[in-house]
């Protein structure tokens, strides 16, 4: 299909600010028939540690073949779930709301070692996302949206990685765990902020961050 009037948003765990930015925009897609592309943050997150910025991987089964779409893609237990886990609890154990997510984004974390498949695993934590904040979920599109050519083009769709990994966008510090030794870590995924603000995050979101560029009117 043709590229829309919105943002086009890719398949990612726990999507940093910018991503769920844009999906509160009108028109803005969620492509699930978009193809997966290593070393991007779409089976990673990022996460504000006790040493800066630290990436969580999510393994997947398999080296993917180019062109094969994210949903295709299962995630395998290399990386267990509780590794994942255990990296959460030390970034975010002290963090205000940290006894509160837990109970239910442990289960889901360490859902990883059932397997099953990238986009479902996805979809489940943007649901929880959800729940706490009350943002919307973007609409799915109903096939592959064909790139828009062009800088204008780029800025819209957050498949590219300089745009997913938010490149023209400014992320405006609030406070993080360990804010007292360590400089602000931007474009963090969404659990950052959630631990320290909880539900109250959901209100904040146009305040933490936006587009370096301007949106049409």
């Amino acid at each position: 299909m043709s590229f829309p009037g919105g943002f086009v948003l890719p398949t990612v765990p726990f999507p940093s600010l910018h991503w769920w930015w844009a999906a509160q925009q009108p028109g803005a897609l969620w492509d699930g028939h978009e193809h997966f592309v290593k070393q991007t943050p779409r089976n990673r997150m990022l996460i504000a540690g006790p040493r800066g910025g630290e990436w969580l991987t999510l393994s997947v089964a398999h080296a993917p073949k180019p062109r094969t779409p994210t949903s295709a893609i299962q995630l395998s237990s290399h990386v267990p779930g509780r590794r994942i886990w255990r990296a959460l609890q030390t970034s975010y154990g002290g963090a205000p709301y940290f006894d509160h997510l837990a109970p239910e984004l442990e289960p889901l974390i360490l859902s990883l070692d059932g397997g099953g498949s990238l986009e479902d695993f996805c979809i489940r934590g943007w649901g929880w996302v959800q729940a706490w904040t009350g943002w919307v979920l973007p609409a799915a599109s109903p096939g592959y949206v064909e790139p828009r050519a062009g800088v204008v083009g780029a800025h819209w769709d957050l498949r590219t990685k300089a745009s997913l990994l938010g490149r023209d966008w400014m992320f405006v510090p609030y406070v993080q765990v360990f804010s007292d030794r360590v400089p602000f870590v931007a474009g963090c995924s969404v659990l950052d902020a959630l631990m320290v603000w909880g539900p109250e995050a959901g209100g904040r979101l146009t305040d933490w961050v936006r587009p370096t560029w301007t949106l049409p009117s």
